[in-house]
């Protein structure tokens, strides 16, 4: 992350004073980049793991059981989002950045910076990996977000490999499964699914989940 010098108060105002990164976000991925962005998060995970702070947590599970009664016509989402919520309750968690797409991140002398932690907090460790796949795919046309099925694999593995206290490999596969649906289910939610293209992939996940 960039290095923070302090923070002072101005009227009713809170400033940050952090380093500035230079470089390229990451929105033209490619597989050297998907590695260095798991060594990046994983290095974050790995300093807060099991982290008992609560505060973030707690704001996140009222939003999300919020979001479940949402779908409530969508049947099997619905059958799907409700593993995910209670997932949510027993998940390790670790420091996330809570918006973790390829332009919050800058390569910077061949490492993956992690920018805008706005959202920041302790949080269920797959939510940050599943953000940062999600709502990347080959087609430029679809999302601003490029990468590809195998850099995504790059980067799952990569952080997995990484992590000292592992789950099973198995169970952190359906973990981030489970996570992909939340974000779609979220875009769905937020009225920012005009050509049904998160619908269709919430549906198609949920399916998979069930």
């Amino acid at each position: 992350v960039p290095e923070y010098y302090g923070c002072y108060n101005e009227g009713k105002n809170s400033w940050i004073v952090i380093e500035n990164i230079e470089g390229n976000d990451l929105r033209d991925m490619t597989d050297a980049l998907a590695q260095s962005a798991a060594e990046s998060i994983s290095s974050i995970q790995n300093a807060f793991w099991n982290h008992p702070d609560k505060e973030r947590f707690q704001a996140y599970i009222e939003r999300i059981e919020k979001r479940y009664s949402f779908i409530k016509d969508e049947p099997v989402v619905k059958e799907a989002y409700k593993m995910f919520v209670a997932r949510q309750r027993t998940c390790p968690r670790t420091m996330s950045n809570g918006d973790f797409l390829q332009f919050n991140a800058v390569c910077h002398n061949n490492k993956v910076v992690i920018m805008d932690w706005g959202f920041g907090g302790i949080m269920p460790y797959s939510l940050d990996i599943a953000r940062f796949i999600a709502h990347a795919t080959e087609d430029k046309a679809t999302f601003p977000f490029y990468m590809s099925d195998e850099q995504k694999k790059i980067f799952v593995n990569g952080v997995y490999e990484r992590l000292e206290k592992k789950p099973d490999y198995q169970e952190y596969l359906r973990d981030i499964q489970l996570a992909v649906l939340n974000e779609y289910v979220e875009f769905i939610e937020a009225g920012e699914d005009e050509d049904n293209w998160y619908k269709e992939h919430a549906i198609a996940v949920a399916k998979e989940l069930l």
